[in-house]
């Protein structure tokens, strides 16, 4: 089966009912409905530390690789490495049951982290 004509299974019932770009589009914030149950999925994006290991470790490597060989060829390669990585870990990792009060409590709580932040930052830079 071609990535382009996958189906990823329903979290609630089971069945094949989310296209790629179904899953693409969705999170938890704004989830598909599925078309047999009408529950509400997302793709879980990523829950993985993988990420921040890379960027702590492989970003400083490929870096100090390009710079001692003088090309962008490392650079590059691991670009591509990545993104291909990031494909296949999206096209495997499968669809989550979204509780949609949850979602929306989550944004509010980092919404309101921001605007402390913000507010913070204002203060402290402007009216100091």
């Amino acid at each position: 089966m071609l990535l382009g004509q996958a189906m990823y299974s329903c979290p609630n019932c089971n069945e094949e009912t989310f296209s790629i770009l179904d899953k693409f589009k969705s999170y938890s914030f704004k989830p598909a409905k599925c078309v047999k149950c009408g529950e509400l999925a997302s793709s879980k994006g990523c829950n993985s530390a993988l990420p921040v290991f890379v960027g702590m470790f492989g970003v400083p490597v490929v870096l100090f690789v390009a710079h001692i060989l003088k090309s962008w060829a490392s650079i590059i390669l691991a670009l591509i490495v990545i993104v291909l990585a990031s494909c296949i870990s999206f096209h495997r990792e499968p669809m989550a049951k979204v509780n949609i009060e949850k979602a929306k409590n989550q944004y509010w709580l980092a919404f309101y982290i921001l605007l402390i932040i913000l507010v913070w930052l204002m203060y402290d830079g402007f009216l100091r």
